[in-house]
Order: C-alpha cells, then structure tokens, then sequence
C-alpha cells in the first residue's frame, strides 16, 4: 500500500516544531505539514487546527486534516506556494501600495477570527503566507485563543509586537482585539519602512512608531492610519481590524513608490522609483553635486519619453534640507498622483 503522504522537502523550524512539504496521494494535492514536537505543545491537542477550521475565510490558510504518528501531533494544511511576506521582502521595504493591500487582506481574515470569538496573538509578517496568485492568508494559529479569555492562551504572544498595555506585572499578558490590532500595524509599519530601520527600534523600546524610522516617500494619510492603529492607549487606539482596514483603504497611494539602487548615477545618494496605476513611471533622487545637493524628479508616462519635472527640481546647501524637501514632494505625488 502506498504511503498517504510523501515527503518532498523541509519547509522550516519554528518554537513548536518543524514544518515538512508533503504531496497527499490520495487526494493529488501538496499540503504543508506541521509536526508539532515542542515540549510545551506537543501534548495530543489539535486546539490550533480547531481554531484554523473555526476561522475559516479566504484570507486563513486552510486546514485539511489532523492526526498523530508515532505519539507526534500533526497538522496539515494549504500550502503556499510563495512562502511568506518577510521572506518576500526580506528586510527591505515593501513598494508602498503592495505593503497596504497585504495588511488590508491580514486585517479581513483577522476581523473574520475575531468575530468567531478568538484573537490570534501573533501577527507578524512571518505569519502572512503567499500563494502563486499572490493572495495574502493568515497562519500559525498556536497562540490564539478565545476572546473571553484575558490572560489567556498558551504561551506568550509574539514579543516585539506586544502592545504597551500586554505586559502586567512582567509575567501576565493582557490578550484584545485591540492587541491583535496593535500587531496588524506594527505589522504595516515593518513593510512600509523596512525592518532595516524599524528592528533596532523594537529591540531599544524607542517610541513606536518613530518619526525618523518612516521612508521619506510615505504619504501623511498612511502614517496616520497606521500611528493609529499603533497607539499606546488602547481606547485611543483603531478600536478593531476592520476598522483599521477601511483606514488603510482611504490611504492607496496614487504612485506606489519604492526605494532603488540607482546605478546609472554614481553620485546619487538617495533614489526612489514609483508606479501609477495608469502605467505612468515616476523616479526621482538626491545627488551630490561639487558643493551642494540636488533634488531631481522625472515622470515618463505611457509610450512616452521621461521627461523632468522641473518646478519640483531644488538645490540645497545639505543633504538634510534637499531630503526634507524631497520628502514633501514625493508624498504629495503618492497622494495626488502628481
């Protein structure tokens, strides 16, 4: 007889175990399976799977079946071909538009989970999973828990996106919406600017979101909607994950701006490169000049030769000044579309 499951490859390690891709033979389709060996979950309790199959939505991964072999507790489920969003972008910044569509879809299968009664509790780019059409799902449910329980759930959420309120005496955590909340933008924040600039202030508890971890390019709406999903008061706070997604959907941008390695200038220190929905092409940079820096944008619209956006053109005397500036002009053009 043949095995009902094939291995092909090793998909990964996490704190409760390690995950295997897998082809079910019986119903020709891969699966993702988790074998869960951790001592603190390796119990036989499939509560993970049940809130996954609770939780179903298009915006959850699915989950297909549950067993246990050799006294290991194993969960299959949908398998995604593209990985997760941090492997995607690594720790680079997310081009603006696509960084807000992912957290709009997060927010949609969150707001789903929450209104079956359960929080998640560890949302973070890691647990946004890919498939090969690019729709974003919500994964690893090992922390979630029921929303009437305030202190409960096992083990800890996943620290660094743990809100102010979460900690209670420097051993409880206080489990919300409101905290599922906090994560989704922390979650946006982390995409939009790049772990690069966002890591080193999770890991010194700076001010969140930090004024100066924000990209240049990110338009005033966005930072808003995303500060007030990151407030430090919870009542202050985007009240729910549906909430927070209407937000996000209010602040598209217009141009969907990126930063890039411009290789053609050799004196440029700071380029961007955006993208209209209209197929209209934007870059623009700072250089260095003899004795000053320069603020330069083109436009290049469809079938059509770049050409330079000259009332935007500035020189500054310091690189800060020409950023500020170039600041303003990228965010207006994200908001207006020029």
């Amino acid at each position: 007889m043949v095995a009902p499951f094939r291995r092909i490859k090793h998909l990964g390690n996490g704190f409760y175990g390690s995950v295997e891709l897998e082809y079910d033979e019986g119903l020709n389709r891969p699966c993702a399976a988790k074998y869960i060996t951790h001592a603190a979950f390796s119990e036989v309790d499939f509560t993970e799977a049940q809130a996954m199959e609770l939780g179903k939505h298009d915006n959850v991964v699915s989950v297909f079946s549950t067993d246990v072999e050799n006294g290991t507790p194993v969960i299959r489920m949908e398998y995604m071909e593209d990985g997760s969003v941090a492997d995607r972008y690594k720790q680079d910044a997310a081009p603006v538009r696509d960084a807000v569509l992912i957290v709009e879809a997060a927010c949609r299968g969150i707001a789903h989970i929450h209104t079956v009664g359960l929080l998640h509790r560890d949302i973070k780019p890691a647990n946004l999973l890919l498939d090969r059409t690019h729709i974003v799902k919500v994964s690893d449910f090992g922390l979630a828990c029921e929303k009437v329980e305030p202190e409960g759930g096992s083990g800890f959420p996943y620290f660094p996106h743990l809100p102010p309120e979460s900690i209670k005496d420097g051993t409880r955590t206080v489990t919300t919406v409101q905290g599922d909340v906090y994560a989704l933008g922390l979650t946006a924040y982390r995409l939009l600017n790049s772990d690069r600039r966002v890591r080193p202030k999770l890991e010194t508890n700076s001010a969140i979101p930090a004024a100066d971890a924000w990209m240049p390019y990110i338009h005033r709406s966005l930072r808003t909607a995303v500060s007030k999903a990151l407030h430090p008061d919870p009542a202050k706070r985007i009240q729910s994950a549906s909430d927070f997604r209407h937000a996000l959907e209010k602040t598209r941008p217009q141009v969907n701006w990126r930063s890039f390695t411009n290789n053609t200038h050799s004196n440029s220190r700071h380029a961007w490169q955006g993208s209209a929905l209209d197929g209209t092409e934007w870059r623009a940079e700072v250089s260095r000049r003899s004795t000053d820096f320069q603020f330069t944008v083109e436009r290049c619209l469809p079938a059509k030769a770049w050409r330079a956006q000259n009332n935007d053109k500035q020189t500054f005397q310091t690189e800060a000044a020409a950023l500020r500036y170039g600041a303003t002009v990228l965010q207006r053009i994200a908001g207006q579309g020029g």
